[in-house]
């Protein structure tokens, strides 16, 4: 490992008299790449925005970032006109910002976004694809953000490797051809842009606890603090800063530092959320108590519904990541274990097993809150989405390993070794992406369904008693059928009725069907029923196993055979 004990303290100090350096054209070599990347992403999900159907949470996004918008209008005006009063006013706030307290209380920047958007293009592209604007960003970012955070691994080595960028690039292809992190990338929810600003956060923390002075504090404190205005979740980040201080780094000036970093974000949080400018302390219990409330909701997991079991997270990482993903991901971490954690006679780790073992503690770390029954499992990967960008950077730097050790005993002293050094990584790298890229081709837009070869892919995953499908993106392609042959006025039963009104509002569904549902109404009331494979529902409405049993669908749809959602004809 190249640097001294010193530097490794003080990564930012690049000459003898402890100046910081300009930008170095490593950096804006990264920096560059790192925008590729990030424009990669964007275009590829933007270019395929409306293929996914609307999904669970999507309409109550939408309508809350509505909401927003029209606060912000008064806001404006209340500034224009200096009764800024009237915009404060709790009544105002509470209409605008909190329309459903039990189901959409949450941060408001990822609904701020999606209202950005939605004001910016809905005129041109219709009211979903504007919506989902804000996701495509968001997804892009956090490519970019995985490839910048595995470059931060290999910082100190050797100044002349190009492994630190192709670990970087590698980790950040693997991500987006994760086929179920690509398509929550298309969707307006909160789980991307929550993964998104917890890779920021730990980058900028690093960057705080290992520079000279207090700038970095400062941004890595506004960094949490839009992390806790985007979802629940971001207060588990400071168990991770905690759990590294104590193992690693137990220095005064990296505590004061934490603690610099906490009361920044907690004042950002405080000031970005206008519902919490009044009744501030009763108001923070109810929103930090919500973490609870779904604590008993049930998961059908294994073939059985119920309250998931401790191993459910760990096993659906396992069953939803791609296996060359897997394969490169444990190299990776064996390549960061068999690195040493600290210098001698230090407090510092070292070389790029350090941000290593640090991308190894945030993949573990969401994953362990899960294990030990601290936040509820359901549907899916969606509450503990952090994990699958780390995971992506371990299979960038086990990539690498695999290529360093590949050179080692198979190119040695061959001549013209750099040749056969590049065609040896592209092959590599093709080996990687190829399968889960062949996976996305095949089965979009319905990757929220996409098992792993491990598990036997969709069909094994389905005979091991894993959810078929769990968020509704499904239904969209009922809607020709519906549109062509329901009646006029016909009642329509689905288990999420925001969906389809939301296909509705947009033009999509015919205005005179009626929508109704979930455990309201009965669905052999109704004329037509639109049920997706979601087995867990079978539970929260039990008359549904009874309809699959009775009935033959008159419209499936269907992906590797096996089928995701269903339209009966009930009169």
């Amino acid at each position: 490992m190249s640097g001294t004990a010193d530097n490794a303290r003080h990564p930012t100090r690049g000459n003898s008299n402890g100046r910081s350096t300009p930008l170095g054209k490593s950096a804006r070599r990264n920096l560059c790449l790192a925008v590729l990347l990030a424009l990669l992403a964007f275009v590829l999900v933007l270019a395929t925005l409306d293929d996914p159907g609307v999904t669970w949470d999507e309409p109550r996004s939408f309508k809350a970032s509505r909401g927003y918008m029209a606060w912000l209008g008064i806001f404006r005006r209340a500034l224009l006109e200096g009764h800024l009063e009237d915009a404060l006013d709790d009544a105002v706030i509470v209409r605008w910002w909190v329309q459903d307290p039990t189901l959409e209380l949450h941060p408001p920047i990822p609904k701020l976004a999606v209202g950005l958007g939605w004001g910016l293009f809905r005129n041109r592209w219709g009211n979903i694809p504007a919506y989902r604007f804000s996701a495509a960003v968001w997804f892009g970012f956090l490519v970019a953000l995985a490839y910048l955070s595995v470059v931060e691994a290999y910082r100190e080595e050797n100044a002349r490797s190009t492994h630190g960028p192709l670990a970087g690039i590698v980790a950040s292809l693997s991500l987006l051809c994760m086929p179920r992190m690509f398509l929550h990338g298309h969707l307006a929810n909160l789980d991307i842009p929550m993964a998104a600003m917890w890779v920021l956060g730990m980058y900028l923390f690093w960057r705080a606890i290992n520079s000279r002075g207090w700038a970095w504090t400062v941004v890595a404190g506004l960094g949490f603090g839009l992390a806790l205005g985007t979802k629940l979740n971001a207060l588990l980040m400071p168990l991770v800063w905690g759990i590294w201080f104590l193992l690693w780094r137990r220095e005064r000036h990296v505590f004061f530092k934490m603690i610099a970093i906490g009361a920044i974000g907690l004042a950002v949080f405080l000031g970005i959320w206008p519902w919490l400018y009044h009744d501030t302390l009763e108001r923070l219990a109810y929103y930090v108590s919500m973490g609870y409330r779904f604590g008993q909701t049930v998961q059908y997991y294994l073939g059985q519904t119920g309250r998931a079991p401790w191993h459910y997270p760990l096993v659906l990482t396992i069953a939803v990541v791609p296996i060359t993903i897997t394969v490169a991901c444990l190299a990776g971490i064996v390549r960061v274990l068999r690195h040493p954690a600290v210098v001698p006679d230090t407090q510092q780790s070292a070389g790029p097993a350090r941000y290593g073992y640090y991308i190894l503690l945030n993949a573990m770390v969401p994953l362990a809150i899960g294990v030990l029954g601290l936040q509820a499992l359901y549907s899916g990967e969606r509450h503990f989405m952090p994990v699958f960008p780390y995971l992506a950077m371990l299979a960038g730097i086990g990539l690498v390993a695999i290529l360093e050790g590949l050179e080692r005993r198979l190119l040695g002293r061959l001549e013209g070794a750099r040749h056969w050094q590049r065609l040896l990584a592209a092959g590599l790298v093709l080996m990687l992406l190829v399968p889960p890229l062949v996976s996305i081709v095949r089965i979009h837009p319905y990757e929220l369904s996409y098992y792993s070869e491990i598990v036997g892919g969709l069909p094994g995953a389905t005979r091991l008693g894993l959810e078929t499908t769990f968020w509704c993106e499904a239904y969209k392609a009922c809607l020709p059928y519906l549109n062509a042959n329901a009646q006029e006025g016909a009642v329509i039963w689905v288990d999420q009725p925001l969906a389809l009104r939301a296909y509705q509002e947009d033009g999509l569904l015919r205005a005179d069907l009626r929508i109704t549902g979930w455990d309201v109404v009965s669905p052999f009331t109704c004329d037509f029923a639109v049920v997706q494979m979601r087995e867990t529902g079978f539970t929260d409405v039990p008359e549904l196993a009874n309809l699959v049993e009775q009935y033959q669908p008159e419209f499936t749809v269907s992906v590797e055979g096996v089928t995701l959602a269903m339209v009966y004809g009930l009169r």
